[in-house]
C-alpha cells in the first residue's frame, strides 16, 4: 500500500531533514548547495560547491541583523549585475561564481573545511561578525570583508540606497559539500524546494506535481508508493513573525493536506503517515492510532507514534 512522509519547517530546516531522508551523503552536514545546484543547472557540480546567497547585513548594538534575499526583493537583472561584478574578484582566488537564481548563487572550487548556518535559520535574527566554522573559516571571513567593500561601492547599491532600499551588501556562505547518489526508500517527492528537488534528481526519485493531498493521492494510484512531501507554507511567515500569514498558511495546510490525508488513512488508501515537524521528533500515524482519540496528554512525547527524529532514516 501507499505511504507518505511529510517534512515541515521549524527549528531545523527543511533541506537538512529532506536530504537525510533521501539518503544524500553527508549526514552531519548535508550538501545543500550541490543539490540545489543540480536543480538549477540540470547536472551535478563538477567541483566542491558552496551556496553564496546575497543578503543584507545591518549592524546595530546587538550585532548583525541578517535580511535574506526575499526581503530585499531584487530584480533578476539587479542580482545578475552584482554577481557579475564579483566574478573576476573571486576568480583571482580560484573560485567560480555561478548565478542560479536571483537568491541562489554558487561558488565552485577546491574542497574546504567550512560550514555555516542556513540562511533560513538566521534571517531576521542577530548574529556575530562571523558564524563560519572550520579550518578555512578565518580566510573566508577576510575574503567576505573584501567582497562587502566591493558590493557597498557598486553603483547598483548606491542606487538602492538613494531609493531608501536595503542594499545587497554581503554573501551568506552555507551548505557546502559534494553530493553522491545512494539508494533511497522513496520513489517520489512533492516539493517546491530546489535542494529537495535536486536531491531527488540525484537519486533518481520522481518529482510529482501536487498542490494538495487529493492530487497526490491520485498520483499514488498509478505507481507511486512511498512519497516524501515538504510543506513549507508557514516558513516565511514564521521568519518574519507575520502571525496573520502564519494562521492563513496553517488553515490552508489543514484544508488541502491534513484533512484529506486523514480521510485517506481511515479509508485504507494509506498504510501510515509520518510527520516530521523538525522539532526533534517524528510522529507516525496509523489507522490504529485514529481510535486513540480518547487519550488526553499534554506531553508531546506521549502522543501516539512519537519517536525521536534522530532515530529515523529511511
Amino acid at each position: 500500500m501507499s505511504k507518505a512522509h511529510f517534512a515541515a519547517s521549524a527549528d531545523l530546516y527543511t533541506e537538512q531533514a529532506a536530504l537525510r531522508l533521501l539518503s544524500i551523503d553527508g549526514a552531519d552536514s548535508p550538501p545543500v548547495a550541490a543539490c540545489s545546484y543540480t536543480h538549477d543547472f540540470g547536472e551535478l557540480p563538477d567541483a566542491w560547491c558552496l551556496r553564496a546567497d546575497p543578503v543584507h547585513l545591518h549592524a546595530d548594538t546587538h550585532g548583525l541583523l541578517v535580511f535574506d534575499c526575499m526581503s530585499l526583493a531584487p530584480g533578476p537583472g539587479e542580482s545578475q549585475e552584482l554577481a557579475a561584478a564579483l566574478t573576476d574578484h573571486l576568480a583571482q582566488d580560484g573560485w567560480t561564481l555561478r548565478y542560479g537564481d536571483k537568491c541562489r548563487w554558487y561558488l565552485l572550487g577546491e574542497e574546504q573545511d567550512l560550514s555555516g548556518p542556513a540562511v533560513c535559520q538566521i534571517r531576521m535574527l542577530h548574529t556575530g561578525v562571523s558564524v563560519l566554522k572550520g579550518v578555512d573559516a578565518r580566510q573566508w571571513t577576510q575574503r567576505l570583508n573584501e567582497i562587502q567593500m566591493l558590493m557597498a561601492t557598486h553603483p547598483l547599491n548606491m542606487q538602492r540606497q538613494s531609493a531608501r532600499r536595503k542594499t545587497i551588501n554581503s554573501l551568506w556562505l552555507w551548505g557546502g559539500g559534494k553530493a553522491v547518489s545512494n539508494a533511497t526508500a522513496f520513489d517520489a517527492v512533492v516539493s517546491e524546494n530546489p535542494a529537495v528537488l535536486g536531491a531527488a534528481a540525484i537519486n533518481h526519485v520522481k518529482a510529482v506535481a501536487a498542490d494538495s493531498a487529493t492530487q497526490l493521492l491520485e498520483q499514488m494510484k498509478t505507481g507511486v508508493s512511498t512519497c516524501l512531501v515538504t510543506l513549507e507554507h508557514c516558513r516565511d511567515a514564521a521568519a518574519y513573525t507575520d502571525c496573520e500569514a502564519w494562521n492563513q498558511a496553517l488553515q490552508q495546510l489543514e484544508t488541502t493536506w491534513f484533512k484529506p490525508l486523514l480521510s485517506a488513512l481511515s479509508e485504507k488508501q494509506l498504510d501510515y503517515i509520518e510527520l516530521l515537524p523538525l522539532n526533534g521528533a517524528v510522529y507516525r500515524l496509523t489507522r490504529h492510532d485514529l481510535w486513540k482519540f480518547w487519550r488526553n496528554s499534554r506531553d508531546y512525547q506521549a502522543l501516539p507514534g512519537f519517536r525521536q527524529a534522530s532515530a529515523v532514516r529511511t
